[in-house]
């Protein structure tokens, strides 16, 4: 009997190491699966926010007068891009209303471009679409996951409002 009990826990000692190997076989692919799918999600909806905020920026004027108004209401649509969130808001004459998004784990946003190198901030549109208030020809938001910052994704603004989203490799 005691001779069985022994076979059981070496069994079950070679099981576990056999289990540990496998594991540490897989995991670096699953991370890596992760860290691009979670990537390609992101930046497919910061893309998606951006847009939407660039056609409502369209469709909006900067100051409407409602009927017996004695001063204009101020109606405008921006994306605030912080380095773990970002925040879709629209001011109108209905009120404020502000979505909020926060990025899957591991994921951030920085601004790279010649007027803000760190962090990011407002970014809104004018009326014919094009960025308010760059300074720059081009407005870069790369998104990365922690540890892989050269293995991102870059969405680029124009000028002119014209938006691109590129794959950074190593």
């Amino acid at each position: 009997m005691k001779d069985e009990q022994g076979f059981a826990l070496l069994e079950t000692v070679v099981a576990v190491a056999a289990a540990a190997c496998l594991a540490a076989a897989i995991a670096p692919g699953i991370l890596k699966f992760y860290r691009e799918t979670a990537l390609e999600y992101e930046s497919e909806c910061l893309l998606a926010d951006l847009r939407r905020t660039q056609s409502l920026s369209r469709m909006v004027a900067e100051q409407g007068w409602m009927y017996g108004q004695e001063e204009p209401n101020e109606q405008k649509a921006q994306i605030h891009v912080e380095g773990t969130y970002y925040a879709f808001r629209v001011k109108s004459q209905a009120g404020i209303v502000e979505n909020v998004h926060h990025y899957l784990p591991l994921i951030h946003v920085k601004r790279k471009d010649k007027s803000e190198s760190s962090g990011s901030g407002i970014i809104a549109f004018r009326q014919n679409g094009s960025l308010e208030d760059i300074g720059t020809d081009m407005m870069t938001l790369v998104m990365y996951c922690d540890g892989w910052e050269d293995e991102g994704r870059k969405i680029m603004i124009s000028r002119a409002g014209r938006m691109r989203m590129k794959r950074m490799m190593r």
